[in-house]
């Protein structure tokens, strides 16, 4: 077995561009994925002598079931034991957390283009009415399970009550057209973001991916072609959300919307609701890590064979959060129960006598990814400027200095971090002198703005 996880190679549109932390990170989520044929060709791509291999070790990656021998299996967070002759269920994807501009949209690109025969394959697969079983474990043709090495044993696909995508056995011809059967499946990766980065991730598509084309609308199939010159059709839901005909949304390879869109469709029954999707992508994920709201609601409400959470910070003010998200990656066990979650992981970590966060940060290894700047001395990024605002201490400010600031337009108080530009003309101190008027900071000697 081996310590290393194997480097992958998408492809030629955006193989040449990635680091070896996103190289990693695609073996990570092809193996999340089960989809062993592509992991195999992608790591061959990297390196052209593991073509004469006959086993792909992923024994590297961490697994959430241990095998205790015969029929018996435990799980390394809770401890709960199952008896099962295979391994008890897997979930549907994992939790992308590297650091901001560590290049998580390229690798969820790169990803996308390793996967265009294995979703292709999928896509000709009839949905079938009421069929609960998630699709099977995709193998490189003429391999066996025990030819993957993972910690014990192969991972094996579970059922869920809520999902209804298809079995991928029994293919159809390629002359079958899925939506004149009635069939309700999308080829699409669905990338759901805040609205004010659609257009960023448009941009980011431009940057990395010849051929690419966006459209308002979608003919039709494209030709049969070989994957490596296969245009990257990109539909643009957000932009065109008043639309009720699910027709432009299926065969596109990417299907961008946003947040908000989601949650209307959600609403009124739109057509991002009437359809499986292979992908689902949740771009700055964090809008998800509360289960009682709306939009957590309306991500719930998806088919999806994989969902995969991307956030630089995935848990922003409380460690439930974590359990919000294990609920939409479907994590076999009892863990997804809030309550349950709190007496595994939280309690024993607070714990103020004797703090144990074993449970916790074997929950993050398992189901998180994380690479930060530091990590990765390839990364040439401008240098970080650390900006020190210092305030009279108590002391009120000015009433003239908050009456400009209010003067300055509209603004975000709790993210003007993230949304004003610090300029020569010192605005964005005004906007924090306005921010601290309004919660009342000024019993702080210093801030610093990161």
């Amino acid at each position: 077995m081996s310590s290393k996880i194997p480097e992958s190679n998408p492809g030629k549109h955006t193989g040449s561009n990635l680091f070896h932390h996103q190289r990693t990170n695609i073996t990570k989520i092809l193996a999340r994925e089960l989809d062993f044929e592509s992991l195999r060709q992608s790591i061959i791509r990297q390196d052209i002598s593991q073509s004469t291999c006959r086993t792909i070790d992923l024994s590297a990656l961490p697994q959430i079931w241990s095998h205790d021998g015969g029929s018996s299996w435990t799980n390394v967070i809770t401890g709960e034991q199952v008896i099962s002759q295979k391994r008890p269920g897997h979930d549907r994807g994992i939790i992308l957390a590297d650091e901001m501009d560590t290049g998580k949209s390229l690798t969820i690109l790169a990803v996308i283009e390793a996967t265009l025969v294995a979703l292709q394959e999928w896509f000709k697969v009839p949905l079938l009415q009421g069929d609960t079983d998630e699709p099977s474990i995709r193998l490189p043709t003429g391999w066996d399970d025990s030819q993957i090495i993972l910690s014990e044993a192969l991972p094996e696909a579970r059922a869920t009550k809520r999902s209804k995508i298809a079995r991928e056995s029994a293919i159809p011809s390629s002359e079958d057209d899925p939506t004149k059967a009635g069939m309700h499946k999308c080829r699409a990766t669905m990338i759901v973001c805040p609205k004010s980065i659609v257009d960023v991730w448009e941009i980011t598509i431009t940057a990395h991916w010849k051929g690419r084309r966006f459209s308002d609308t979608f003919a039709g199939p494209s030709p049969e072609i070989e994957p490596e010159d296969t245009i990257l059709y990109t539909y643009n839901h957000f932009k065109n959300k008043e639309e009720t005909d699910v027709k432009d949304l299926i065969n596109p390879s990417i299907v961008l919307t946003s947040y908000e869109a989601l949650l209307d469709s959600w609403k009124n029954s739109g057509p991002i609701h009437q359809l499986a999707y292979y992908r689902v992508i949740l771009d700055e994920g964090h809008r998800a890590k509360n289960s009682g709201s709306q939009t957590f609601k309306a991500i719930r409400a998806l088919q999806y064979r994989h969902l995969h959470i991307v956030s630089g910070t995935s848990v922003q003010n409380r460690l439930d959060e974590l359990c919000s998200y294990l609920q939409l990656l479907d994590v076999p066990s009892n863990l997804p129960k809030f309550s349950y979650f709190k007496k595994i992981c939280i309690e024993p970590a607070l714990d103020d006598e004797q703090p144990d966060s074993r449970a916790l940060r074997e929950l993050g290894r398992i189901f998180t990814t994380r690479h930060r700047k530091i990590d990765s001395p390839e990364l040439k990024l401008p240098r970080k400027y650390v900006h020190t605002f210092y305030l009279p201490e108590n002391k009120h400010l000015p009433d003239t200095l908050v009456t400009h600031a209010y003067d300055m337009g509209p603004c975000k108080l709790r993210f003007v971090e993230k949304y004003v530009r610090l300029t020569a003309e010192d605005s964005m101190k005004i906007h924090w002198l306005r921010y601290f008027a309004q919660e009342d900071c000024r019993q702080y000697e210093k801030v610093v703005l990161l």
